[in-house]
């Protein structure tokens, strides 16, 4: 499904030569939706959906796909046509880049003319007429005149007759002499041979509501509007209703007009005799028709339908749902589930992806016996004894086992969780937390039973945290408090990120202590972080993100900025609080999720990018954003990391990055070491890979006579890297060197062999 990855190298001079090592980039983005097709002369399918482009082949029914790791500046298009002549295709997006793809090569040169425009906000590219050296462009503020072998914009037409300056244009059409441009208002003409085609007065303008196509045929303009196809004769200015329904897209092939309707097929031959197939065309966006009169019909919900021989079939794709990643999981096969919402506001259902095998599995509504109502997103992750939990908004939570079967968790089975006293079905939990002990944590949002429910291993359930009832000293969550994230510390303590009961309004932390007796709960005892400076003084109550790191360090990422506490043991009941200790460099950060890698090193999300911060948080390693890297969009929903590949989750509204980081976490113990590549080829290999290593472990490069080449330290993971050169700082000769693996206690190693082709 992917071409290449986007390779990138960072050069700090405070970072180790393992994380100078390149990193590799991926996109995945649903392609379900879809706004553009065009038949190239192959007879291969070309798409343009929200998530990429892709080609499909209707021979073998495959489809390879086109990202922003390929060359695409944005990956949400809108529109194409097919350059026949150069052999080459348009492609337009919802940012306003113009991209040409070379089919004979596959490469893609990008324009931003039109993305740069800053008069108007919205610059989405609608529709492409081609002509020649000339490219008329459709877009959401006019209409422009683009010249291909110059990659410039040559003008560009605002006002159109007497239509509104900056009016929307969706379609464009290149007739004869005529310039054609459909709006909707109506539809805008005007001579190709006019002098000046900026002043509104060369422009003929016709009042028609929701022109949505234009296509020439015939010696006619035919205008497809939301109610009616109609044909325009130039000759006597006139229209004639040819069908009464709403275009959704014209195209002329094989000698004949093809109108794409909500409701059916019009097909229109030269001599005027027409031919309809009926079928529900209501979420459709555009057609091509290939020379054996196959027809492929773009659709918003279903990529891409093939209608042939009077059948229709969409073709099968291997796609996430949607574009939008807000919420993550990753299980112990490394297996990523993803919830297209947090919360029930616009849920588009959950999807999962499989590393192992590519493949997504989608759920677009999940129903379980016990459930209440149907589950379509989730808000809290877990994986405990080999079961994966799931909770949703007002559902309850969901426990898949290894072979996909569920098995819910509702007030109906489950009679001591409830939601809110008003609603006590609805029930809202927001985080899991495992600990030690194999008790599941559950952030009970909402609850009138307990702030907190712990799911214990004999699978009875418990509430913790009921409201404060003191007035004099804090023995639960005050009222108006709600968890929402939480963490397990070292010593079994629950940290908890709440919201107060203003609309997402933060409420600082609550850490709840047990103090190891779940049956009693007499000795619990309840501690509140607030801004203020004796009780923690948090960057800002709304703790969106909050983790233990692998030192057992307490972290937090807020809407403004991200803080610590190192030693969480200094924060106790009955005793003074400690400030948290503030990131100065995110310190006007809006931070919305959190990651923590092998390395101990912290991922953050932020309406900015993402931020990669060495292990104490003391220096930025790297700000990833959508200038300098693959990442989709600055704008950053959720960040999950998978320490066992080492892989860096980010997800946005765009769709979802992954970043392969050395990151790795390390085995227990050594055996035989992975060297890659292998053979070496000195110059050109200067990022020898070694992995295999247990924690903290050294390596030295000897040859087989024993004699020492190099030696190399680890950053702590499984993987280090060597440039090829011995310690003196020279490329070594050709020949056969071995990597020996040294445990941090010198007990155990681990050995591989590296082939090394010294060139000049």
């Amino acid at each position: 499904m992917f071409k290449r990855a986007w390779l990138i190298s960072f050069c700090f001079s405070l970072i180790s030569p393992s994380l100078l090592a390149q990193t590799s980039w991926r996109t995945f983005a649903s392609v379900s939706s879809a706004s553009s097709v065009e038949v190239a002369n192959s007879g291969q399918a070309w798409v343009a959906t929200s998530g990429g482009l892709y080609r499909f082949n209707p021979i073998t029914n495959k489809t390879e796909t086109f990202t922003n790791i390929d060359g695409l500046a944005d990956i949400r298009l809108t529109s194409l046509a097919l350059d026949s002549k150069n052999n080459a295709l348009w492609i337009g997006t919802d940012e306003g880049v113009i991209t040409n793809l070379n089919l004979n090569n596959l490469q893609f040169t990008n324009s931003f003319a039109i993305a740069n425009v800053t008069q108007f906000p919205q610059k989405r590219i609608r529709a492409f007429a081609l002509s020649g050296d000339s490219l008329l462009v459709a877009t959401d503020f006019g209409a422009l005149l683009y010249t291909p072998s110059r990659r410039e914009v040559r003008e560009t037409y605002l006002t159109l007759g007497t239509f509104a300056t900056g009016t929307q244009v969706r379609s464009v059409l290149f007739a004869d002499t005529l310039i054609v441009a459909g709006t909707p208002l109506g539809i805008a003409i005007a001579s190709r041979r006019t002098q000046n085609l900026l002043a509104p007065s060369s422009w003929q303008s016709i009042s028609i509501a929701n022109v949505n196509a234009l296509a020439s045929f015939n010696g006619k303009i035919y205008v497809g509007t939301s109610s009616a196809l109609l044909a325009y004769s130039v000759a006597t200015q006139s229209f004639e209703t040819v069908a009464t329904d709403s275009v959704i897209a014209l195209r002329t092939a094989n000698g004949r007009l093809y109108a794409l309707m909500k409701s059916r097929l019009l097909s229109l031959s030269e001599s005027g005799a027409t031919s309809t197939f009926a079928f529900d065309f209501s979420s459709a966006t555009d057609i091509d028709v290939a020379s054996d009169e196959t027809a492929f019909i773009t659709d918003a919900r279903q990529s891409l339908l093939v209608l042939r021989n009077q059948s229709v079939s969409p073709i099968s794709l291997n796609t996430p749902l949607a574009n939008r990643f807000e919420y993550f999981g990753v299980d112990s096969r490394g297996r990523l589930w993803v919830s297209s919402t947090v919360g029930d506001r616009n849920t588009e259902g959950f999807y999962r992806l499989d590393f192992a095998t590519g493949e997504w599995t989608n759920f677009a509504s999940l129903s379980a016996s016990g459930l209440n109502g149907s589950l379509r997103q989730f808000n809290a992750f877990a994986e405990q004894n080999g079961s994966i939990y799931l909770s949703g908004w007002g559902n309850g939570f969901v426990e898949f086992f290894s072979d996909d079967s569920v098995r819910a968790y509702s007030r109906a089975n489950t009679p001591l969780l409830s939601g809110p006293p008003n609603a006590p079905n609805f029930i809202v939990m927001t985080d899991f937390a495992p600990d030690a002990n194999g008790v599941l944590w559950i952030a009970n949002y909402l609850s009138a039973n307990g702030a907190l429910t712990a799911k214990l291993p004999d699978g009875s359930f418990r509430n913790f945290a009921t409201l404060n009832t003191s007035a004099t000293g804090l023995n639960g969550f005050p009222s108006g408090v709600f968890a929402f994230r939480l963490t397990v510390d070292n010593f079994g303590r629950k940290w908890v990120a709440c919201r107060g009961s203003g609309s997402d309004a933060g409420a600082g932390v609550m850490i709840f202590d047990d103090n190891g007796t779940l049956e009693n709960l007499t000795d619990d005892q309840y501690t509140r972080l607030t801004t203020s400076p004796n009780q923690g003084n948090l960057p800002n109550l709304k703790v969106n993100a909050i983790k233990t790191d692998l030192d057992g360090a307490i972290w937090f990422a807020t809407d403004e900025g991200a803080a610590y506490y190192f030693d969480a043991s200094l924060v106790q009941a009955g005793f003074a609080i400690p400030s948290v200790t503030r990131i100065f460099d995110l310190q006007d950060e809006v931070l919305t999720s959190l990651g923590i890698d092998a390395l101990n090193r912290k991922w953050f999300g932020s309406t900015s990018g993402v931020w990669l911060l060495t292990p104490d948080g003391s220096s930025v390693i790297a700000h990833y954003t959508e200038t300098n890297s693959p990442l989709l969009s600055n704008r950053v929903l959720a960040i999950e990391v998978d320490k066992s590949s080492g892989r860096v989750f980010v997800g946005t509204e765009r769709g979802l990055s992954v970043i392969q980081t050395v990151a790795v976490q390390p085995p227990l113990t050594m055996s035989d070491l992975k060297i890659a590549p292998n053979p070496v080829r000195l110059p050109e290999h200067r990022a020898i890979q070694i992995q295999g290593l247990s924690r903290n472990a050294s390596v030295k490069i000897i040859t087989p006579t024993g004699r020492l080449i190099r030696d190399l330290k680890s950053d702590g993971g499984s993987v280090v890297f060597w440039d090829g050169k011995d310690n003196r700082g020279e490329l070594v000769a050709s020949g056969v060197y071995i990597a020996v693996g040294i445990s941090e206690n010198g007990k155990e190693s681990g050995l591989g062999k590296i082939a090394v082709i010294r060139g000049r």
